[in-house]
């Protein structure tokens, strides 16, 4: 009986495709920092992280916005809820609108089965504020007066 475990968590996986992967992201590790004051140096920036992924057809990802700014993905979302050492910029607005194009991007690939729905909910809950949530509404059967008789 073959080992069921022989190829767990490579079950997908092609040749070539690791290398494929590694290849995308010391690309991105070698560019030169940019100016991160400059509001268009950051989006030169995150188009060219965006125009690499279309070119390796490659899924863009937060962290990866993050590595290609040279930045942690937490510094990311500070600048995303307006956290930036009290620059006065349009920082948020940018990086919201690039979170944004992710979070369509995403909602298309689980719709059309170009992504694995584990993976999409993982983004939307981490990255996207998506929750399960369930709300319940409780209601008295019986109506109390709203002058009780002593």
């Amino acid at each position: 009986m073959a080992n069921p475990q022989k190829n767990f968590g490579q079950e997908n996986i092609k040749a070539g495709d690791n290398s494929k992967y590694l290849t995308h992201a010391m690309i991105i590790k070698k560019w030169p920092p940019i100016d991160l004051d400059s509001d268009e140096e950051v989006i030169e920036r995150l188009d060219m992280y965006f125009a690499l992924c279309a070119k390796d057809d490659m899924k863009p990802t937060v962290t990866g916005m993050a590595n290609a700014l040279k930045i942690s993905r937490f510094t990311l979302n500070d600048w995303k809820n307006g956290d930036r050492r009290g620059k006065t910029d349009n920082r948020t607005e940018i990086i919201r609108e690039y979170y944004s194009l992710l979070e369509g991007l995403y909602e298309d690939y689980m719709m059309n089965g170009k992504v694995n729905p584990v993976s999409g909910i993982f983004m939307g809950k981490n990255h996207f504020g998506y929750q399960d949530k369930q709300e319940v509404v409780l209601k008295a059967k019986q109506q109390f007066e709203d002058v009780v008789n002593p």
